[in-house]
């Protein structure tokens, strides 16, 4: 008996310790674009992981980049170009907005079990995309550069410019 009581009592501690082990979210995807047919089908695969877990939340941080690209039609050249834009201030979040209105109305989830994160500044813009279970602390964003090493250009920002047709 006196050898099994020492087997029995980290027996009980290994289990115990798994039963109240705090869960972590856990990254399920991310992208280095924000272009509007790839972010939507990244989307709605986040939207299918959360409609299968009911008792999950997801997190969306999106992160500012140095510029954005845009596609520019060259005349001379006959040809669409791609140039770097510099960010506006808050563009990064005008530009993540409309994601959340986008799963809530074509997945059909609650808007509670959705979140954005700003994640600050990288050198390109990004998004990852966490899920985690209940309770779980929500993800910590990892910047790579600060708000001072962005040069912003400037100009009002309108929502309706972010607006990827559904």
């Amino acid at each position: 008996m006196k050898t099994k009581l020492p087997f029995i009592f980290l027996f009980l501690f290994v289990f115990a310790s798994n039963a109240f082990a705090q869960q972590e979210a856990r990254k399920f995807d991310e992208m280095g674009h924000l272009y509007c047919d790839d972010a939507k089908a990244r989307l709605d695969n986040l939207g299918v992981q959360l409609q299968q877990d009911p008792t999950t939340k997801g997190y969306i941080i999106f992160y500012g980049g140095k510029g954005y690209p845009i596609a520019v039609y060259n005349k001379r050249a006959k040809r669409y170009l791609t140039v770097q834009l510099l960010p506006r201030r808050g563009e990064a979040r005008a530009r993540m907005a409309p994601w959340i209105d986008y799963l809530i109305s074509n997945r059909g989830l609650d808007a509670s079990r959705v979140e954005l994160i700003d994640g600050g500044y990288r050198e390109k813009p990004m998004m990852e995309f966490w899920i985690a279970p209940s309770g779980a602390k929500p993800p910590t964003p990892t910047p790579t550069l600060t708000e001072k090493q962005i040069k912003f250009r400037k100009g009002r920002i309108k929502r309706s410019e972010f607006v990827c047709e559904v």
